[in-house]
């Protein structure tokens, strides 16, 4: 399964074997520390794709690969093998872990967030290639802000507001769009949504809906309950969700409908979009289950989805990220596991076969290691163990 967030500033995905002679003999005092030189390094050598935007305007695919923590852009009508148009990489970018990505065609802008350690929104022009400085960032560790694994984002550009959810504090918060706490180092959210009535358990994925003026959440669900007592975890509550909330809602307030339930086949979900034309929320559910999940948009309650895209024949491969594009009547998605963005004739449903395939590689397997934890060693099988 792949991480539940992401790949912290690790995501290159590196397993060092350090040498046992080169550790004895180095002097590592203080003094005279330095760095030691892997003998081999095993990491994933194709992009893993978290998360996608199409960008109508400019006819490009903008997707976050968290294997090589890039921003990466594509021709959204490309098929096959192809490289990238351009990309958005190294230290001065700030980018580790892309969780969601944004194109802003009408103010020009891309937009990323940091998931995991990171907690860090960042903005870069939207023709931006190679290792540029974001125009902007809004840093979720400043004290005021308390951002915790955030992964998704949302642009109202109509109301001039970005969305962001914050897993693990059960959270939403709003700023203007133009905040940018490196001029503004005291900058706080314009509002929060956050409280046991708002039903929000480890959000992930955030949509809004500017002409029904209403927020979609997905929850994974998997709040930890704790005792009050030793403050120590005792279980979790919560299935996964979908919950819809007015779109200025604050504080404690109670979502408007909540599709949740056995009847939902929500399961390892993140990334949502909405398309307003068709009135339908989309989910991806991401690894075992490997499926596009259609509701209705005013689905409430324990709701069966009004068709899934599933099956062996749908490349769909831990499906990270779902964008609707209503202009060329398709369904692009991010596949985390194979390294391909696959596109669905919208409307479709079952086991259908994708119309076009983009991937800047043949190989349809990843390495597999995502937001390790910790290493070991087995001497007795001659294997190295990755928690991830």
């Amino acid at each position: 399964m792949r991480k539940s967030t992401g790949g912290i500033g690790f995501a290159k995905l590196r397993v060092l074997a350090l040498a046992a002679s080169a550790i004895a003999t180095a002097d590592l005092s203080p003094a005279r520390a330095t760095d030691v030189v892997p003998l081999r390094v095993i990491k994933d050598q194709d992009p893993n794709f978290d998360t996608l935007w199409v960008d109508l305007v400019n006819n490009e695919i903008l997707v976050g690969n968290d294997a090589q923590e890039t921003l990466q852009v594509y021709s959204r009508s490309a098929n096959g093998v192809v490289a990238p148009l351009r990309e958005i990489k190294g230290e001065a970018t700030f980018i580790t872990y892309p969780g969601q990505v944004i194109v802003d065609p009408a103010h020009n802008e891309i937009w990323s967030v940091g998931n995991d350690i990171a907690d860090l929104i960042t903005v870069y022009p939207r023709t931006a290639v190679g290792n540029v400085a974001p125009i902007r960032r809004i840093d979720g560790k400043k004290s005021q802000l308390k951002f915790n694994r955030s992964w998704g984002i949302a642009l109202d550009t109509a109301n001039d507001e970005l969305f962001a959810t914050h897993q693990k504090r059960n959270q939403i918060s709003v700023f203007s769009r133009t905040m940018n706490t490196d001029k503004d180092p005291k900058a706080t959210a314009k509002r929060t949504i956050e409280g046991p009535a708002t039903g929000i358990a480890e959000p992930h994925g955030i949509f809004v809906d500017s002409k029904a003026n209403e927020i979609y959440v997905v929850n994974l669900g998997r709040k930890v309950v704790e005792d009050k007592a030793t403050g120590l975890p005792v279980g979790s509550t919560a299935p996964p969700s979908i919950t819809v909330y007015a779109r200025t809602a604050r504080g404690d307030a109670a979502p408007l409908r909540t599709i949740q339930g056995s009847n939902t086949q929500l399961d390892n979900v993140k990334p949502i979009f909405v398309d307003a034309e068709r009135h339908e929320i989309v989910v991806a559910d991401g690894s075992p289950t490997d499926a596009l999940l259609f509701f209705d948009q005013k689905a409430n309650g324990n709701a069966a989805p009004v068709r899934v895209i599933q099956g062996s024949d749908t490349g769909l491969s831990n499906p990270t990220g779902v964008f609707v594009d209503a202009k060329h009547n398709e369904v692009l998605v991010a596949n985390w596991s194979n390294h391909t963005i696959t596109v669905y004739p919208r409307g479709t449903g079952g086991n259908v076969k994708p119309i076009r395939v983009i991937s800047p590689t043949r190989s349809r397997v990843s390495v597999g290691i995502g937001n390790p934890g910790a290493i070991y060693v087995d001497p007795d099988r001659d294997e190295i163990g990755v928690p991830n």
